[in-house]
């Protein structure tokens, strides 16, 4: 996760960063910041001004660094060198944030950051604003970017997945200066393109031409996790030592751990992913909920422990209790120096986990499922993608998805619905849940029973915080 900012403003000197703006900035990124700037001249006939003047316009491109690609700290604002691009000072820029895994169909090896960079100025030197475009339609994994083209005098800029809860519709470019509003491209292009769904694939909307039960032998059960494992590897593994942190420690990544099926499916599989030598943190958030505390008060006559009374807290002791059955180690309480945190975000739209799921199916059977499934993956940009980030970036964390990884989200979005919920034969047949049902079977499998139980809940990680004042009948966002 980095912070990053860009200016552009008609004046020959732009001004410093608003303080409040810096500091949130460098919280994104402790590890380095940065700022180059850029001017771009345009005569007059360039503005459509009759003065034989030019005009000057500023671009100030602000960067802050949390490093946990490569074997360095890349710093940006990237720059392009003289041998691909006239020189140091007048090259073209670019603003990274975010998590590019695979570019063209190959692994990232190395900082993606610079990787994509070298694409992005090799493309446009050779094809322009389609070459770009081009680049960035190849990149798989989350992203935000502003990306300067100094030859071209043009800025390209958006946030892949909706980080910031921005229609994550496509590229914005704007030429500087030519007082015109920014041109949307889309992520795919081509034919059928609006058959995609978040620009991913095409939901299979196909109906079952009988009952299939979802079973622990199905094979779609041990295709989530083969998914599961290989989005895991690409998230966990070689994540580099803080800058600033003793070489002996061996954690790199936490789990923001609710007990519920989610994450502990997800920590259970990151013990397979990971050397024994390196731990998985579990980070538990227990809230005070004022009425749940007057009530124990009522009923025990004393003050009880509110936050071990939390349900979040509840769950979490229950399942890291399993866990520790499944998976032995070693626990020692300390800090966690984690620096990625593995939400298990997206598993409910992907595989039928809401309440309205099976409310749908009783309504309208496969089709009205279908509907709310697809309704559900493609506004999984618009929800609560954005608030997550923040939440972790302004602590110098990154958040990383493995449910959102795009080649598991594609797998899952053209798989039939029967092969991930079993709303048509419910718990008669193996004592699950049949909202995401193919997930409960994978917790089952990997050993973890009370866990494949467990119920759904209402509101996602931390914030199961129902009612906490009068009067409200819901969690907040």
């Amino acid at each position: 996760m980095c912070g990053i900012h860009a200016l552009i403003i008609p004046t020959p000197s732009p001004p410093p960063l608003p303080p409040d703006l810096h500091q949130r900035l460098l919280a994104r990124g402790p590890d380095h910041f940065g700022q180059v700037d850029r001017h771009h001249h345009l005569a007059a006939d360039d503005n459509n001004n009759n003065n034989n003047t030019t005009t000057t316009w500023s671009l100030r491109f602000t960067s802050t660094v949390l490093a946990l690609r490569g074997d360095h700290v890349a710093r940006q604002p990237l720059v392009a060198d003289v041998s691909t691009d006239s020189s140091r000072s007048s090259g073209s820029v670019l603003c990274w944030n975010g998590e590019a895994w695979r570019v063209g169909g190959q692994l990232v090896q190395g900082n993606d950051g610079e990787v994509v960079f070298q694409r992005l100025v090799a493309a446009a030197r050779g094809r322009g604003l389609e070459g770009v475009l081009d680049v960035l339609r190849e990149v798989e994994g989350p992203f935000a970017f502003v990306y300067y083209d100094a030859p071209a005098g043009r800025v390209a800029g958006e946030a892949a997945e909706g980080w910031r809860e921005v229609e994550a519709d496509g590229v914005y470019v704007v030429e500087v200066g030519a007082g015109e509003a920014p041109v949307r491209w889309d992520w795919v292009a081509g034919e059928g393109a609006g058959d995609f769904v978040s620009g991913i694939g095409r939901f299979n909307t196909a109906l079952p031409a009988g009952n299939y039960p979802l079973t622990a032998d199905s094979p779609a059960v041990e295709m989530l996790k083969q998914q599961l494992l290989e989005s895991l590897r690409l998230r966990v593994l070689n994540i580099p030592q803080p800058p600033r942190l003793d070489a002996s420690g061996k954690t790199r990544v936490a789990v923001l751990f609710s007990g519920g099926l989610d994450c502990t499916v997800l920590a259970r599989l990151c013990h397979e992913v990971l050397d024994p030598e390196h731990a998985v943190d579990l980070l538990n958030v227990a809230f005070e909920n004022p009425r749940v505390v007057a009530q124990l008060r009522k009923e025990s006559g004393s003050l009880p422990d509110f936050y071990e009374a939390c349900p979040d807290r509840v769950t979490g002791r229950r399942s890291f209790a399993e866990l520790q059955k499944s998976s032995p180690g070693p626990q020692v309480p300390y800090t966690s120096p984690a620096r990625v945190l593995l939400s298990g975000l997206g598993a409910d739209e992907l595989f039928g986990g809401y309440s309205r799921h099976p409310s749908a199916f009783e309504r309208s059977g496969y089709p009205g499922l279908i509907d709310e499934l697809l309704l559900d993956v493609g506004r999984l940009g618009k929800r609560n993608l954005g608030r997550d980030d923040r939440a972790m970036a302004h602590w110098g964390k990154e958040v990383r998805f493995p449910f959102l990884d795009e080649r598991l989200v594609k797998w899952a979005i053209e798989t039939p619905a029967w092969e991930k919920c079993d709303f048509e034969n419910g718990e008669q047949l193996s004592g699950l849940d049949a909202g995401k049902r193919i997930l409960r079977l994978l917790a089952a499998n990997l050993g973890m029973n009370s866990v494949a139980k467990e119920k759904k809940r209402a509101i996602q990680f931390g914030s199961r915080t129902a009612k906490m004042r009068a009067g409200e009948s819901k969690g907040p966002h």
